[in-house]
């Protein structure tokens, strides 16, 4: 056995490491690219549901802009047809008692 019989040994024990090597990469990036592929349609999912929520909160937000608008048009509606002509009827009122008053104070008696 001379040293070129060890060499060529160790190149062929070499080549067997590496064919092993590649092998082993091969199946980690396969492994890899189907977890990928996998997680790819996970966030696809996620993303229609993602949607989904955002449709659905820009519906409620879109309700309540018209909710907020149909207060708005209750509220002025009752403040100038009902509150206003209230105030006036309870001022008009207070005001004739007021006068009453002070005509039937001139009448009264004076005690003592």
């Amino acid at each position: 056995m001379d040293i070129g019989w060890f060499r060529d040994l160790i190149i062929i024990i070499t080549g067997v490491i590496e064919i092993i090597i590649l092998i082993l990469l091969g199946i980690i990036a396969w492994s890899i690219k189907k977890r990928i592929q996998e997680l790819s349609l996970s966030l696809k999912k996620v993303s229609i549901s993602a949607q989904t929520v955002i449709d659905s909160a820009q519906g409620v937000v879109d309700s309540l802009k018209v909710t907020a608008g149909n207060f708005a048009s209750v509220s002025t509606f009752a403040r100038t047809e009902i509150a206003e002509p209230l105030v006036k009827t309870a001022a008009t009122v207070q005001g004739i008692s007021a006068g009453l008053n002070t005509i039937l104070g001139f009448f009264q008696r004076k005690r003592r």
